[in-house]
């Protein structure tokens, strides 16, 4: 009898641990008991968001055992935006930390202590959430940017990092990233990174300034339009441009149109004027029929010069007279 009391012991201690081991991974479809007690059939009937975020949400459990986090992560977060379960917000922070993506992680194990009502009922759940949340913190490196000027943006793959002023703390996750550090008339400082769990990095990012130029462009008509590098410009305004070369196009109707470059130095105030000449009426020169008429009439007097000088440059043939004809006529029939 005694034999079997702890056999029986035992086997539960044993389930107790496999149940343990398994908890930090993904949190079972089963609710929480204040959650259960909240869908029972006796206080309300789930309504179909309910309905699809519990449906979700197994998917999602399903997805997570064959380690496919990517697809999982995205189940739970549809489950979590239909119904506000704190098991859905702790198996999405669970996700992340598989896909390396800390600091959402970290957001979402916020999430997750912000839905909970009554931590004792949720037991081994909530303090493997502080001890994963605690974990993931030390994970997360950061770079400390010093950027000028001012107010200069900073975006890390493509996203505006938040913060503002001369320097700032910006959080990574431990993975590579491309930062880049831009401002208004100024070159923009472009860096890769690729910290490691809990490094802390420094950037320096003194932008240079590109500096500017203003260009006047006025035309002969006054009604002329203007277009700079491709974009169109008022005449007879004072433009303010970057230095370097700008391409000016100025055309008007029934007018040729003008191009050309104009190369700005940070500092220069220039002015051009551009006097559109009148376009050609009847078509262009080569479209005139008196020009092919006179071309006609060249090629034939050419032609015939080139006959003639053929012919007369020919030799004459010789001339002997006809006398030895007549006596080889007279010899043919005979002497008298």
């Amino acid at each position: 009898m005694q034999t079997r009391a702890i056999d029986a012991l035992t086997i539960a201690r044993t389930a107790a641990l496999c149940v343990a081991a398994l908890a930090p991974c993904v949190a079972h479809a089963q609710q929480a008991p204040s959650e259960a007690r909240a869908n029972s059939p006796a206080n309300i009937a789930p309504n179909a968001d309910e309905l699809q975020a519990r449906e979700a949400f197994e998917r999602g459990v399903a997805l997570a055992r064959d380690e496919r986090w990517a697809e999982a992560l995205e189940a739970f977060r549809r489950s979590r935006a239909l119904a506000a379960r704190p098991s859905a917000a702790f198996n999405m922070a669970s996700c992340l930390v598989r896909l390396g993506r800390a600091i959402d992680a970290v957001a979402s194990f916020e999430d997750y202590f912000r839905l909970v009502t009554d931590p004792q009922q949720e037991g081994a759940r909530y303090a493997d959430a502080q001890r994963q949340m605690a974990a993931t913190r030390q994970t997360i490196a950061s770079a400390t940017v010093t950027v000028s000027p001012p107010d200069a943006v900073i975006t890390v793959d493509g996203l505006e990092a938040p913060g503002a002023g001369a320097t700032r703390r910006i959080a990574l996750d431990p993975r590579a990233h491309r930062i880049v550090v831009s401002a208004a008339r100024h070159e923009s400082f472009v860096t890769e990174v690729a910290p490691s769990q809990g490094e802390r990095l420094t950037i320096a990012a003194a932008l240079r300034r590109i500096g500017s130029a203003s260009l006047s462009v006025t035309a002969t008509p006054s009604n002329a339009t203007l277009l700079i590098d491709a974009q169109p410009a008022r005449l007879a305004t004072a433009l303010s441009l970057v230095e370097g070369r700008h391409n000016v196009v100025v055309s008007a109707a029934e007018h040729e149109q003008h191009t050309q470059w104009v190369t700005l130095v940070a500092g220069d105030a220039r002015s051009v004027h551009v006097d559109l000449r009148p376009a050609r009426r009847g078509g262009t020169v080569l479209q005139s029929p008196w020009l092919w008429t006179g071309v006609a009439v060249g090629v034939a007097a050419v032609t015939t010069a080139v006959v003639l000088g053929v012919v007369l440059s020919q030799p004459p043939a010789p001339y002997d007279g006809t006398t030895g004809r007549v006596f080889q006529g007279l010899s043919d029939r005979g002497a008298p």
